[in-house]
This record gives C-alpha cells, sequence and structure tokens, in this order.
C-alpha cells in the first residue's frame, strides 16, 4: 500500500521535482525497500509526464506564452533522434522531460515508444538514485555531511 501511496503521489512530481530527493531517501533511511520504492516512483512521474503528453495541446491553447514557446521550434528537424533524445530526457533531465511531454504528438506521434523509452529510463535514473545510497551509505559517516545536509534528515 506504501508504494500505491508513493506512486500516487509521484503522479505531480513532474512539476514539482521531488521524485530524486524521494528516492535518495529511500536509499538512505531503508524507510521502504529502495527497489520498489524507484519503480514506483517511476511510474508514479511517468503517469504525470503521460498525462501532460495527452493534455499538452490544450494546455499550451490556453497559455499563450508556452504556445509561442512551442510554435518557435521545429520539431521535425529532430528526425530519426526523437527516441534518443527522449532516453536522454529520461535518464539525465537534458532536456526536461516536461518539456517533451508538453510537446506531446507535436514532438513524437508515436505514443507508445515516447511513454516506453520514458518509464524504462526513469526506472533505470531512480533504481540508481536509490540503489548507490543504499550500497554505499554504510561506507559514510554521517558526519561527513554538510550541517545543511543532515539537517535535511533530521541527524
Amino acid at each position: 500500500m506504501d508504494y500505491l501511496i508513493l506512486g500516487c503521489a509521484c503522479v505531480i512530481s513532474p512539476f514539482m521535482a521531488f521524485g530524486e530527493p524521494l528516492a535518495v531517501y529511500f536509499g538512505l533511511t531503508g524507510a521502504l525497500m529502495w527497489g520498489p520504492a524507484a519503480v514506483s516512483i517511476a511510474v508514479g512521474q511517468t503517469v504525470g509526464f503521460t498525462i501532460l503528453y495527452v493534455f499538452g495541446s490544450q494546455l499550451r491553447a490556453r497559455v499563450g506564452w508556452l504556445r509561442r514557446k512551442f510554435e518557435i521550434f521545429d520539431f521535425s528537424r529532430l528526425g530519426r533522434g526523437r527516441t534518443a533524445m527522449t532516453a536522454s530526457a529520461g535518464a539525465f533531465g537534458l532536456p526536461p522531460a516536461l518539456v517533451l511531454s508538453l510537446a506531446g504528438p507535436m514532438y513524437d506521434p508515436q505514443a507508445g515508444v515516447f511513454i516506453g523509452t520514458l518509464l524504462v529510463t526513469r526506472i533505470v535514473r531512480f533504481g540508481l538514485l536509490a540503489g548507490l545510497p543504499a550500497a554505499f551509505g554504510s561506507f559514510f559517516e554521517p558526519d561527513m555531511a554538510p550541517e545543511w545536509v543532515r539537517g535535511l534528515f533530521g541527524g
């Protein structure tokens, strides 16, 4: 049930960007198992990106400055590099997946490929963000962290 709640909460994380800190937190603290937590975060965030992909055109139509920004760029110039760009956005955040999702079918008319690529790369991203602290956290003394970092975790 915790993982379902975590996934549902992460649906809004494309706007709030709290998926990464949550993954690191669960990796460090062990409050939830880091693997299922990473998958829950990735699935929730991908659902959020999917909502933006489906309704992005309506949002662009209502928000004038957003519409003007997207009209400037010619997505047809990307050619075959769209899947690689989606993978880069999912794994590294460059370009932001939020922007690609808002572009929706203007960017990539194959919704299944876009969403699938984003899901797989987000699982890898959050798996690494949660798994590395879980694996190597015991090798570091918490006192090594700056005071502001320790304050984040109540230590």
